[in-house]
C-alpha cells in the first residue's frame, strides 16, 4: 500500500462535531478508589487531554464519509477480509496484536478503524470521478505511466560489474549473484526494487531501463553516483494499449488524485463542509482553525504498507 492517507488526512480542514457526553448526570461516579469517586466529568476531562483531539478527528472522518457514501456495508465486509488476511499473515491474532503493540498502533480495533476510514476516503473519491470512456482516455494519453520495475546488482567499480554480468551470461541465477556480491540493500531480496515511477530514481539508472526490453539484463555497467549497476528490467514503464489497461486506469485515477495535496484537501474540506457540522466543546473549538492530523489513521496506514 502506498503513504498517501497521511497526506490526506493532514490536508483535510477540521470543521468538526463533538456531542458531548456531560449532558446527562455529569456528576454520576463510573468508578471509585477507596472513598474517592471518579465521576463521568473528571474521565471525560481527562481523556479529552490527552487523547481529545485525534479521536474527536477520527470520529469526524469517519461520520463525515458514512454520510458521504451513504452505504458502506462492502466495505466493512472488504475490510473485515483485509484484516484477516493482514492475521494470517502475521502468524495469527497473538502475533497481529504484538505487532501493533510493538509499532505504538493500539489494539486490532484501532487499527480497523483506522484502515476502515481510509477506505471510506478511496471510495469517497473513486466516486467523485468522471469514469466516462472519454474520461479514462484522457487520462490515459496525458497523465497515466506505468511503473517501471527491475532487479539490479550493485558493485563498486567497472570490472566487478562486468564479472558480474559474465557470471549471468554463464547462466547463474541473478537472485543469487545478488545477494553474493550486491552492496545494495536490496541484496536481500535479490537485487528486487520496489516499483517506482519515473524521477523515482537518477537519470542514468531510469535511462538504461527504458532502453532495454522486459527481462533483458544488462550488456554494459550502468554509472551512478552510487557505483556501477547491472540491472535486469522487468517493466521499462512503456504503455500498454489503452483497451489493455482500461479495468485499471479507475485506480490509477484514484492515486492520482489522491496524491494531488491540493485537490484532496479541496474535495474533502467539502465532504466536511456538506456534514453540516460544529463545535460545542470550549476547549476543542479550535480544532475548527486547525488541520487534521488523526496519527492513529497514518500510522496504521504505514503499518498496513509495511
Amino acid at each position: 500500500m502506498n503513504k498517501y492517507f497521511k497526506h490526506i488526512v493532514t490536508a483535510s480542514a477540521g470543521i468538526l462535531l463533538v456531542a458531548s457526553p456531560l449532558a446527562v448526570s455529569a456528576a454520576d461516579p463510573i468508578a471509585k478508589v477507596g472513598d474517592t469517586e471518579i465521576t463521568k466529568e473528571t474521565f471525560y476531562e481527562e481523556m479529552k487531554a490527552s487523547a481529545g483531539e485525534s479521536v474527536l478527528n477520527e470520529l469526524i472522518l469517519k461520520l463525515a464519509f458514512e454520510k458521504y457514501l451513504g452505504d458502506t456495508k462492502q466495505i466493512k465486509k472488504d475490510l473485515e477480509e483485509q484484516v484477516k488476511e493482514e492475521i494470517e499473515a502475521t502468524g495469527g491474532e497473538e502475533s497481529f496484536a504484538s505487532l501493533l503493540a510493538y509499532q505504538n498502533l493500539g489494539t486490532i480495533e484501532t487499527f480497523k478503524n483506522a484502515l476502515y476510514i481510509q477506505n471510506m476516503a478511496t471510495e469517497a473519491v473513486k466516486k467523485s470521478l468522471d469514469t466516462s470512456d472519454e474520461s479514462l482516455k484522457k487520462f490515459y494519453d496525458e497523465e497515466y505511466a506505468p511503473n517501471m520495475e527491475a532487479r539490479h546488482i550493485l558493485v563498486e567499480d567497472k570490472k566487478e560489474a562486468e564479472a558480474v554480468i559474465k557470471r549471468l551470461n554463464d547462466g547463474e541465477d541473478f537472485a543469487e549473484v545478488a545477494k553474493d556480491v550486491s552492496i545494495d540493500p536490496t541484496a536481500a531480496d535479490g537485487g528486487t526494487l520496489p516499483p517506482f515511477k519515473e524521477g523515482d530514481m537518477v537519470e542514468p539508472f531510469e535511462k538504461a531501463i527504458k532502453k532495454s526490453k522486459n527481462g533483458e539484463i544488462s550488456k554494459k555497467p550502468v554509472e551512478t553516483e552510487y557505483g556501477f549497476h547491472v540491472i535486469e528490467t522487468i517493466h521499462n514503464g512503456e504503455k500498454p494499449a489503452f483497451e489493455d489497461v482500461k479495468d485499471d486506469l479507475v485506480d490509477e485515477m484514484v492515486q492520482a488524485k489522491l496524491q494531488d495535496t491540493k485537490v484532496i484537501q479541496e474535495f474533502f474540506n467539502q465532504i466536511l463542509n456538506e456534514a453540516g457540522v460544529e463545535i460545542f466543546d470550549e476547549d476543542l473549538k479550535h480544532l475548527m482553525d486547525l488541520l487534521v492530523d488523526d496519527v492513529d489513521v497514518k500510522e496504521a496506514s504505514d503499518a498496513k504498507e509495511e
